[in-house]
């Protein structure tokens, strides 16, 4: 049984039980279904306690207690700052890093933290984001380049993004298809954030337990999705093709080793601090 389930998508076929850590379920991005579903309002995504059967088999979790509940504690405060709408969705991104620095820093010195009282206006305060737009450009292309390589679920869109980034100088070609993008979607952070909530897994994978190799994953999928659907609604109006895009996106991101391939090519490109990070994801 799974107790746990995004309200949303009660009507929905549940995927993606999860069992490690804590009974949570949620439905894929990978399903153009449920992007529209995501993209129907801009409520803010809650949950709902719910009994859900599954004709499967599961097995016991060996996790002891006490990362049990060190993932509910900072698991909570994710999805808190994440739908956190009094600020810019890539500095709430940026805090978030703060916090999960601060909190890394705290368990290595075996310091105890109480999740429930933990002061996220005191790391929210004094910080500024720097932004230099040829770098990010070159790192997001990268990336782009890398998965299309790797992945036919986006090669049709990948080709259509460069095809248009070459007609003329690649920054300005990404600034006017940005400028596009806001104009035809003046509520897009609100649709990245609950693209996002829908796919987070903190604070840790199955393939490792490293917050902040987590929190680099996570830089890592909203820059690949952001690139590739502003670059590819360039020529575009309508949002049944940004529902396409992020779908294929998301065959890829959640079908694969993305998440952790994203941030081994990110270390690979020297991309190791937040200060760093923080200027991609201002792009």
């Amino acid at each position: 049984m799974v107790n746990r389930f995004y309200l949303q998508f009660a009507i929905t076929i549940p995927r993606g039980p999860r069992i490690d850590y804590d009974t949570a379920c949620s439905c894929s991005n990978s399903c153009e279904k449920v992007i529209e579903l995501l993209l129907q309002d801009e409520k803010v995504i809650s949950f709902e306690d719910m009994q859900l059967s599954f004709n499967m088999n599961f097995y016991n979790s060996k996790i002891s207690e006490e990362n049990k509940n060190k993932y509910k504690g900072i698991s909570n405060l994710c999805y808190l700052l994440i739908n956190n709408r009094d600020m810019s969705l890539p500095r709430r991104i940026v805090l978030l890093g703060r916090v999960l620095q601060s909190i890394q820093k705290a368990e290595d010195n075996n310091l105890l933290i109480n999740y429930e009282s933990f002061s996220i206006d005191f790391f929210a305060n004094d910080f500024q984001i720097k932004k230099d737009i040829n770098y990010s450009f070159d790192i997001q292309k990268k990336l782009l380049l890398h998965f299309t390589k790797q992945s036919p679920n986006i090669k049709a869109y990948s080709e259509q993004v460069f095809k248009y980034l070459s007609d003329g100088d690649e920054v300005e070609q990404y600034l006017k298809a940005k400028k596009h993008f806001y104009e035809i979607f003046p509520n897009a952070e609100i649709m990245f954030e609950k693209i996002l909530v829908n796919h987070l897994q903190f604070p840790f994978s199955s393939k490792y337990e490293n917050l902040w190799d987590e929190f680099e994953s996570l830089c890592g999928v909203f820059m690949f999705i952001r690139f590739i659907s502003i670059c590819y609604m360039a020529d575009k109006f309508k949002v049944e093709d940004f529902v396409d895009v992020i779908s294929a996106a998301f065959r890829l991101i959640g079908h694969t080793n993305f998440d952790l391939n994203v941030t081994l090519l990110l270390k690979r490109e020297n991309i190791t601090t937040l200060e760093q990070l923080s200027i991609l994801i201002q792009a």
